[in-house]
């Protein structure tokens, strides 16, 4: 009974997850596809248009935001690490790929990804810097539009697991009118 009661929290947090990922995608401007949030999928789907100024800095706020809404959910409250928390565990992801472990590879090393391309896209920005902006940015994007995200963790667990892009568009075009 345990383990049900723990993947039930953790199939939760997944749909939260998701749903971070698909409102900040949303709110980027971003053409939603579709999200999954099963037993055997966790993922958000999104076309990207080309805007002028950072691509790289959309990216990292979707990225992240998957996180937040997760930790908001299950805690109650948005905990940032610090950068070199953050750093280490990027790192060690990209590590554990470059040693074959090809499911190693995570949000936090994506956003290292991103985070680095910003860095080397805004002159004299340091990584740090670029981190830090995108960790008050996204905070801010998760908890104004928190009563999305929360919708969209509903429909997934009432539509057990699957919004395709249209159903979603539709569902926040809504929530932004309502």
């Amino acid at each position: 009974m345990v383990d049900q009661e723990r993947w039930a929290r953790a199939m939760s947090g997944a749909r939260y997850h998701e749903a971070g990922h698909a409102v900040a995608a949303y709110h980027q401007g971003w053409q939603v596809v579709g999200v999954t949030a099963t037993d055997e999928t966790w993922y958000t789907h999104y076309r990207r248009p080309m805007f002028g100024g950072s691509e790289h800095w959309r990216a990292a706020c979707v990225t992240l935001a998957g996180w937040y809404a997760d930790m908001l959910h299950g805690w109650g409250e948005i905990r940032t690490d610090s950068w070199w928390q953050f750093l280490h565990e990027a790192l060690t992801e990209r590590q554990l790929a470059d040693e074959g472990d090809e499911d190693a590879l995570g949000d936090s090393s994506h956003l290292l990804d991103h985070v680095e391309a910003m860095a080397q896209e805004w002159t004299y920005e340091s990584r740090e810097n670029c981190y830090r902006e995108v960790v008050e940015d996204t905070r801010e994007l998760v908890l104004e539009y928190w009563h999305e995200v929360e919708a969209v963790a509903k429909a997934l667990e009432e539509r057990d697991g699957y919004l395709n892009g249209e159903t979603l568009h539709e569902m926040l075009d809504g929530e932004e009118k309502g």
